[in-house]
């Protein structure tokens, strides 16, 4: 995500003579020879059963109709497991089209955030959304800390973590079955849900959803059905981490710029 005008600057401290559009040139050539690579590997994602998804915005220079300071957005998708794949799409929008676009032949199991763009290609192709605790978990620590409620952030907090304890309980067990973790995952996580889920419904009616303990509360209750799915299989995540992990590179990229 290094502009190509800081690399011409960059080269030219050691005498190199490098214009961008020259290198605007090589990146465009080797894309072009990348190409096959990409398809192969988008050809083993959409055939798995479980992916990842995330945006993030970046910012691009001359586009076509669209002012240097509107947001434009990297797509990424990914597949979880022992030889992880990886994909970035660049869109100039953040439209529930790019999912739909970039799904095409996907059935399994999508992990996202709240986001309700992903909400047309789950539908269209009737995918099993799972949820992100991780982002849940955000929401509940900010309220824990800002809010004028805290208390309740707190105890949601509390009881979000009780989940993360078995993950890494699980994590930390030797010469683990699939089987094992599912049985796991259901006799220890499964009481910790039902516990956070009526700790939910003492509160979801007596919280204004515009306040910080709201929004972690009204947040955790809209997207309960999504959060609860990854005990279904013991292939799924808990949270959304490893596809976060991704586009944390672009980001600090970007902000480096």
């Amino acid at each position: 995500a290094l502009p190509l005008y800081r690399q011409e600057t960059i080269f030219k401290r050691i005498q190199a003579d490098l214009t961008r559009q020259t290198m605007a040139k090589w990146l465009i050539k080797v894309s072009e020879k990348l190409m096959p690579l990409y398809n192969l590997l988008q050809d083993k994602m959409l055939s798995s059963n479980y992916l990842q998804m995330d945006e993030t915005t970046v910012q691009v220079l001359n586009e076509k109709d669209k002012k240097a300071t509107a947001k434009s957005y990297m797509w990424l998708r990914l597949r979880p497991g022992e030889n992880p794949i990886v994909l970035y799409d660049y869109a100039s929008n953040r439209s529930g089209e790019n999912p739909v676009n970039l799904l095409e032949g996907f059935e399994g199991a999508l992990q996202v955030d709240g986001y309700d763009g992903y909400s047309k290609a789950c539908e269209l192709y009737n995918l099993k959304r799972l949820g992100c605790w991780d982002h849940c978990r955000r929401k509940f620590f900010d309220a824990s800390k800002t809010s004028k409620k805290k208390s309740i952030g707190k105890k949601g907090l509390k009881i979000i973590d009780k989940l993360y304890k078995v993950e890494r309980k699980i994590n930390n067990t030797e010469n683990l079955t699939l089987e094992l973790k599912q049985s796991m995952r259901e006799e220890l996580s499964g009481p910790i849900l039902t516990e956070l889920r009526e700790f939910l419904d003492e509160q979801i009616g007596s919280i204004l959803p515009s306040s910080m303990t709201g929004k972690a509360v009204h947040y955790a209750n809209n997207e309960w059905k999504y959060l609860i799915g990854y005990i279904d299989s013991p292939e799924y995540n808990i949270s959304n981490i490893l596809i976060e992990n991704a586009v944390s590179g672009i980001q600090a990229a970007v902000a480096g710029n």
